[in-house]
């Protein structure tokens, strides 16, 4: 789905939280104390491109499943982030590119917030990126950067897709499926792992951006050769002269341990936002719902992964 201000049906993830057994809108106030219940405390303080019909969904699934489930809607601080599992951000735009989707793309995050999250991962926190495509690649990175990831700036689609520069026909080539059995899928634990979804044999993206982790880190899903990166000077806005190259061998999904925490890194909401948008009564279109169905297991698998419990592996 396309992050089109013309179409505001986009899969993005932020939640208005109106959790039954655990939340706040503001993370001054006190997390409930459940020991054995993991925090998530979700970015709404940057301008996050929301679509908020799915909020309500995508909480349920995650309470259901055992995680206290917030929202914080200002800066990030040292003092927001104690007690929080994992921090999770998707979307982010600087003030000045709210209604502006254009380049020069801002950075989201001020120096002392991508301080702060640096000094909060490197001592044990989660953080999860969640980066679709252009303006989000811009506005992600510098705190991209603090970490070593560097991010493209632009759509992912298949180049052997592309017959025209259309904005529907860069979306039909942005729409993106990852199979176990030709190996874009990585062998871990996040793409192994047990859910109630059954085995993950394909993870589907959609208009999303591309990123390379540090040698150290572990990409989950990995573009092939036919993969490259659009870089409009405005998104949605493209020309045979569009800058283009390629990003085989990129991901679209990765993480990483730094320092004492851990870094999930996507390239596209919809590896996460699945559980909340195909779920009913939310499902809009059932080729859709059929795209994205193993995201789920996915989704659930990765948010274990960040918060440290464990994942249960598939019986062979």
């Amino acid at each position: 789905m396309q992050c089109s201000k013309k179409n505001p049906a986009i899969l993005t993830l932020a939640l208005v939280l109106t959790c039954a057994f655990a939340y706040s809108f503001e993370t001054s106030h006190a997390i409930p104390n459940q020991q054995d219940s993991p925090v998530v405390l979700f970015d709404q303080g940057h301008s996050n491109y929301s679509h908020h019909k799915t909020d309500q969904v995508f909480e349920r699934f995650l309470s259901s499943h055992g995680f206290i489930v917030m929202e914080h809607k200002s800066r990030i601080t040292a003092a927001a982030l104690d007690g929080v599992d994992v921090f999770h951000t998707s979307n982010a735009l600087a003030p000045e590119n709210v209604d502006n989707w254009t380049l020069p793309t801002l950075s989201a995050f001020t120096p002392d917030e991508i301080r702060v999250l640096l000094d909060w991962v490197r001592g044990g926190g989660s953080l999860l990126l969640a980066i679709e495509h252009m303006p989000f690649g811009g506005s992600y990175d510098d705190l991209a950067t603090a970490f070593g990831i560097k991010v493209s700036n632009g759509f992912v689609v298949h180049e052997t897709l592309i017959n025209d520069y259309s904005e529907e026909n860069v979306e039909t080539a942005a729409r993106l499926l990852f199979l176990r059995n030709d190996r874009s899928i990585a062998d871990h634990q996040i793409t192994n792992g047990q859910t109630p979804y059954g085995s993950i044999e394909h993870l589907a993206t959609d208009a999303g951006t591309a990123f390379h982790l540090p040698a150290y880190g572990t990409s989950l899903i990995t573009l092939g050769s036919d993969a490259v990166s659009l870089e409009p000077e405005k998104s949605w806005e493209f020309t045979d002269e569009t800058p283009r190259f390629s990003v085989s061998g990129w991901s679209q999904a990765g993480i990483m341990e730094f320092g004492e925490g851990r870094v999930a890194v996507l390239g596209d909401n919809f590896l996460v936002s699945a559980p909340a948008y195909l779920e009913p009564p939310y499902i809009e279109d059932e080729k859709e719902a059929e795209f994205g169905a193993h995201n789920h297991q996915f989704t659930l698998n990765l948010y274990r992964w960040l918060s440290r419990q464990e994942i249960e592996p598939i019986s062979k």
